[in-house]
């Protein structure tokens, strides 16, 4: 999800703290059972929602996707093994899961990914200095953060040429949102090789070595 330059308190707060927080928020979720708690859990993460000036709009766009397949996961598992509480058991485990989604709303909107990846590399420093390789971990969130955006642009302009021939998946059903989905795949499959392909050759070409010790050009700042 993108970030929301929204200049409220918790896009100033330190990423790590917002990300052991998070941690801590949705292990414990998972651990309660009782409805009074898991409401007002449900209230604090609205709330900090409101505190972070993320437009409810954009939040209930967010969640639109989500809340459909965990209802429709719900429902398959409610009739495939009935029980006498399988209602509530399905109730429950769907305020557990939106918690969860809209705290990582809120994380990811108020957290720049290269913050993000600076955190990683902070939580797994100490871990490193065991022996364990972490190097490669580390690269591989910098490359989702940095190639990732770029592949979701090339689908978008492979389906804007799509709608320019007639062939719009916003209007069409789901058999043709199917076939055109699948005709969708192969091309960007093909970018994503071939973006691997280039910079596999230039980390190549520049001696990277994954597990050497190297500084970043930013730092989090220590407190």
């Amino acid at each position: 999800m993108p970030y929301l330059n929204t200049n409220s308190i918790l896009n100033r707060v330190d990423p790590r703290l917002k990300i052991v927080m998070n941690i801590v928020l949705i292990v414990t979720t998972f651990f309660i059972s009782n409805w009074i708690i898991l409401g007002l859990f449900l209230i604090l993460v609205v709330s900090l929602v409101l505190l972070a000036g993320i437009p409810m709009l954009y939040c209930l766009k967010k969640l639109k996707s989500p809340t459909i397949m965990i209802v429709i996961m719900l429902l398959l598992q409610t009739l495939i093994a009935p029980h006498e509480h399988a209602v509530s058991y399905g109730f429950l485990t769907f305020a557990r899961l939106m918690i969860v989604i809209i705290s990582m709303i809120v994380l990811t909107s108020t957290t720049r990914s290269k913050a993000f990846i600076l955190s990683l590399e902070a939580f797994l420093r100490p871990i490193s200095k065991l022996g364990f390789k972490t190097g490669s971990i580390i690269l591989t969130f910098r490359i989702i953060q940095r190639f990732v955006p770029s592949i979701f642009e090339e689908a978008n302009k492979i389906l804007s040429a799509q709608a320019s021939r007639g062939l719009d998946i916003k209007r069409a059903n789901i058999w043709m949102k199917m076939r055109l989905i699948g005709a969708l795949l192969l091309p960007v499959f093909i970018v994503a090789i071939k973006r691997a392909d280039e910079l596999s050759n230039t980390m190549a070409v520049r001696g990277y070595a994954i597990n050497q010790k190297r500084s970043n050009y930013q730092t989090l700042r220590k407190g």
